[in-house]
């Protein structure tokens, strides 16, 4: 479990990637009110962290849940695959504990 896994923790991009102080956005919201933005609800938390699985772990899963991929994971397919991973890693530490 050294590695950490795919696309977490990544630092967000630079709002305004150019330098010029342009007015020039990565995202059309950027521009808003900053009024609407403090009123926006904090982010959702995770609950639970995602867990690194190598390619056998991670078809394990799969097909304990009746699913077979007929092609590689994409990015998103395999984050979701961790977090799984990591669900199910928290649902064992509360069955133990019972």
């Amino acid at each position: 479990m050294a590695k950490n896994p795919i696309g977490f923790g990544r630092t967000t991009a630079d709002p305004d990637p150019n330098g010029t102080g342009d007015g020039w956005r990565l995202h059309s919201g950027d521009a808003e009110e900053k009024s609407e933005q403090q009123r926006e609800k904090p982010p959702r938390l995770p609950k639970a962290e995602p867990v690194y699985v190598g390619t056998i772990e991670g078809l394990e899963i799969l097909g304990a849940y009746g699913l077979s991929p007929l092609a590689p994971l994409s990015n998103l397919e395999q984050q979701l695959l961790q977090v799984v991973a990591g669900l199910e890693r928290k649902l064992d530490q509360y069955s133990e504990a019972s």
